[in-house]
């Protein structure tokens, strides 16, 4: 596909999720992020999209409660561990790790965080910045959306989503989401 037509095509489609993603007023349930981590797991093990399998580890006990649309997180995280994957498709032991857990943010906030890590090849220090770039991708026959796309879904919930580089090697991608205050007068 030629690049100003590639350009066109991956501009009309991120435009048009962001308005989707954007959107308030959507529905929001009750989550737990342990659910939607072992779902999105179990997705792609069944798929059989890779030989590796994913290994995660949950927080322990029903307190990994969010306010969000279920279908979105499930993709946010299935993109996630599909680039982990990808990452780790020509490693001797691939290794991709998912896991659930609870930290207070910096403003003291509960929040859950949601990572990714995979032990695949180092970034160079510009892959590694391109990671937060809208529209860029690695892969050849990538139009670069997925991690904006997931940004944006992750940004409606109220989230963020980071990188982090391992010291030798491998990604860390983590989704931190605000905990869910039971109360049902508490969603957006």
């Amino acid at each position: 596909m030629p690049l100003n037509l590639r350009l066109k095509l991956q501009s009309h489609i991120l435009e048009k999720d962001s308005v989707l993603c954007a959107q308030k007023g959507q529905p929001r349930s009750l989550l737990d992020a342990n659910e939607i981590v072992l779902e999105a797991v179990n997705t792609l093990n069944e798929a059989m999209l890779s030989p590796t399998k994913v290994t995660f580890s949950v927080l322990k006990g029903r307190d990994g409660k969010i306010w969000g649309d279920k279908t979105e997180l499930e993709l946010a995280v299935q993109n996630l561990l599909k680039n982990a994957l990808h990452a780790v498709s020509s490693e001797k032991n691939p290794s991709v790790s998912v896991s659930v857990h609870k930290e207070k943010s910096s403003g003291g906030s509960p929040r859950i965080v949601i990572s990714v890590s995979d032990n695949g090849p180092r970034l160079s220090n510009e892959a590694f910045e391109k990671l937060s770039s809208v529209l860029s991708s690695s892969k050849i026959d990538g139009l670069g959306l997925g991690l904006s796309i997931v940004r944006l879904i992750v940004e409606n919930h109220g989230g963020q989503l980071e990188f982090f580089r391992g010291p030798e090697n491998g990604l860390k991608a983590v989704i931190f989401l605000p905990k869910a205050d039971e109360n049902p007068g508490s969603s957006e």
